[in-house]
């Protein structure tokens, strides 16, 4: 018995106290407070960095770590780094909480600007989508822009804009990096073939939307034979509603505002939560869309920031019929953007003072409904058509037209020119009568 309990306590792993063990050596971290920069652990050495825009997307996301994969192909001698300036939506968020440590991010507080070398920006062209990271391009020694919005409005001045008429950024990365396939770096994780093809799918809408082109399924096709895993792609691949937002929507049911332009069925709603910002309203816009069988959707949501300010945030959506209407311009007039079928912006309400309108005294709530329907208004009225100018002549139909109908594959068409009625069966009886 005492040589089995020596025996044990040998084949025990030795538990030392936590005074007693060496401390953990943190390479190249040091703390670092300078001016309005403040950080626990911070990277002191080099680096590159790729930008996503605020409120990351899949497609921000995968091209920023495409973009990455690129540079540690094209600019070896320093490593490149993913961060995400301003949060990310909540299906991104719950993909990187199982496969974060698989991708090359970083905290945005963990990297200093004056290490900061090259930067890459991705699915963004403007400062305002970069949020507190707009301030790292005054830092950097190159700038690239990789962008599939070809519409939008550039304010960064970069060295180096990829700009490609696709559905999706991540489509004109992954392109770069078929061309090097034969390197090694080069090659993809499972992980990271993954990321991009749901970054090429969330932008297409699973290869669905009008704006995708048959370069985005090629280089979709191109990640499956890397190893995308289907699972996680069935997964992540479709987003769930929150409660929080299945609250929003529920309200935006029942106020929705439906009106028909021109054959186009059109539902503006304005909701105000009551509380702060809520990610996946987006997703909120596109089940209004196809719950209340519309093809133009313009939801404004009234949320509050830390600082106690009213913005009314405008997301607009648009169906397959809708193909005349532009929310990428319509948004732009609020300072906001993106694609022909699928826009948002931001706008702060008006202060008068220190107050917002309809502020009724301490304690009492902001009353600002009727400030978002006028901006709602304003959306629908921009949104609507011009109304087509009358015929002054009735068309005129040639001979020849009905002669090309003899001729059309189709049968429908020739179906046209089929006799019917009386004509068809007098012309029947007499070819029965004819002697000839």
């Amino acid at each position: 018995m005492f040589w089995a309990a020596a025996l044990f306590a040998l084949l025990r792993p030795q538990i030392v106290p936590h005074y007693l063990r060496p401390p953990r050596r943190r390479a190249h971290l040091v703390v670092a407070q300078t001016g309005q920069f403040t950080a626990g652990d911070v990277l002191e050495e080099p680096c590159n960095v790729v930008l996503t825009h605020t409120n990351c997307d899949f497609d921000s996301l995968a091209s920023a770590v495409a973009l990455a994969k690129l540079w540690s192909v094209q600019r070896p001698e320093l490593p490149t780094h993913v961060v995400l300036p301003r949060g990310a939506n909540p299906l991104v968020a719950r993909f990187l909480a199982y496969h974060k440590h698989l991708l090359p991010i970083r905290g945005f507080n963990t990297i200093a600007p004056s290490d900061v070398r090259a930067v890459g920006v991705v699915d963004a062209q403007t400062r305002d989508r970069l949020g507190p990271g707009a301030a790292w391009l005054e830092h950097a020694t190159h700038v690239a822009v990789y962008d599939h919005h070809s519409q939008n409005e550039n304010d960064i001045q970069p060295d180096e804009l990829v700009v490609e008429a696709v559905g999706s950024s991540t489509t004109v990365l992954v392109e770069l990096l078929q061309g090097l396939s034969d390197v090694p770096a080069a090659a993809l994780s499972e992980a990271e073939a993954t990321l991009l093809a749901l970054g090429i799918r969330a932008d297409t809408g699973a290869l669905a939307f009008p704006s995708t082109t048959p370069r985005d399924g090629a280089a979709l096709v191109w990640l499956m034979t890397q190893g995308t895993s289907q699972q996680a792609i069935s997964e992540f691949g479709h987003a769930r509603l929150a409660q929080a937002q299945r609250d929003v929507l529920t309200q935006a049911l029942s106020a929705s505002v439906v009106t028909e332009h021109h054959g186009l069925k059109v539902s503006v709603v304005t909701v105000d939560t009551g509380r702060g910002f809520i990610t996946g309203m987006a997703r909120v816009a596109e089940e209004l869309m196809e719950l209340g069988s519309s093809d133009v959707v313009l939801l404004g949501v009234v949320h509050f920031n830390a600082k106690g300010h009213a913005f009314l945030n405008l997301i607009g959506r648009c169906g397959s019929r809708a193909v005349t209407v532009d929310l990428n311009t319509l948004m732009s007039s609020f300072g906001g953007g993106g694609h022909p079928a699928a826009a948002a912006a931001s706008v702060r309400l008006t202060v008068e003072g220190e107050h917002f309108p309809g502020w009724k005294g301490e304690g009492e709530e902001h009353e600002l409904s009727e400030e978002a329907l006028r901006a709602a208004a304003r959306l629908e009225a921009e949104v609507t058509p011009p109304p087509r100018p009358p015929r002054t002549e009735p068309p005129t139909h040639h001979p020849t037209h009905l002669s090309r109908l003899s001729h059309h594959p189709h049968p429908t068409a020739r179906l046209l020119l089929r006799p019917t009625g009386a004509a068809a069966r007098g012309d029947r009886r007499g070819a029965r009568s004819d002697p000839r």
